[in-house]
């Protein structure tokens, strides 16, 4: 399986929160730098954030199983949310 199914209401609430989280940061960013920076930007953090979740439960930096694909599948969903925002706000 690719990802772990979304089972429960606390997957549910993670992956919500990886998006908003993810949108957020572009969003936010796009004020300063431009939309496709801030988008690079937000993948960045939501990539380093899996890498030191591996990191301190011992894991190998690069070990992504099912859980941090869907961590940044969730993530990336947010990180095109918040381009779309971004491109809406700022662009016209």
């Amino acid at each position: 399986m690719i990802f772990k199914p979304l089972v429960g209401r606390k997957e549910w609430v993670d992956q919500i929160a990886h998006a908003l989280v993810g949108a957020a940061i572009v969003v936010g960013f796009a004020f300063i730098i431009p939309i496709l920076a801030a988008a690079l930007l937000s993948i960045a953090v939501g990539v380093g954030r899996e890498v030191r979740q591996r990191l301190k439960a011992g894991m190998r930096w690069w070990d992504c199983g099912e859980g941090c694909r869907l961590d940044l599948a969730g993530w990336a969903v947010g990180v095109l949310i918040g381009v779309l925002i971004s491109w809406g706000l700022y662009d016209h």
